[in-house]
């Protein structure tokens, strides 16, 4: 890494003293000169433009229909589809996991949903749109059945 640097720097140390040579040599050229009359002189300074716009050619849209446009939806209707629920259960061994879903079915008198995640059957009832409903309904749970349910928690459900 170092050595390229150095050869780097090298390259543009040498090409900026080619550039500054040539310059003046072509200045020294342009005014018919040998360089003796001209030493110590300062070379002309170069022509700059003071004019900073550019014209640009506006075109026309290329389709004039929208059918290829893509619509973005705000973040806040993604946020809607969310929905909470009650998850009863969490069981790796799925016979356990059908056995409550039956008794809470009956309990309940509301479907119980049964849904596999990775090794785990997980056990979900109620669909809540908003965390307070899905709280409420809990805490009706634990006041109605005790210790049956008192390990179930609120959950998001995207439905």
């Amino acid at each position: 890494m170092k050595s390229m640097l150095s050869v780097l720097s090298g390259l543009v140390i040498g090409t900026s003293l080619i550039l500054g040579f040539a310059s003046c040599y072509s200045w020294r050229k342009a005014a018919g000169s040998t360089g003796e009359e001209t030493r110590g002189a300062l070379p002309p300074k170069p022509l700059v433009s003071k004019q900073d716009t550019v014209e640009v050619e506006v075109l026309p849209p290329a389709r004039s229909d929208t059918s290829h446009m893509v619509t973005m939806k705000p973040a806040e209707s993604v946020i809607e589809t969310w929905k909470f629920t009650v998850q009863i259960g969490a069981f790796e061994s799925r016979e356990n996991a059908e056995r409550l879903q039956k008794l809470a079915e009956e309990q309940l008198q509301k479907p119980v949903q049964l849904a596999v995640e990775g090794s785990l059957y997980k056990l979900t009832v109620g669909e809540f749109t908003t965390k307070e409903e899905a709280y409420s309904y809990r805490a009706l749970l634990q006041k109605q059945y005790g210790s049956q349910y008192s390990d179930a928690w609120v959950v998001p459900s995207k439905k």
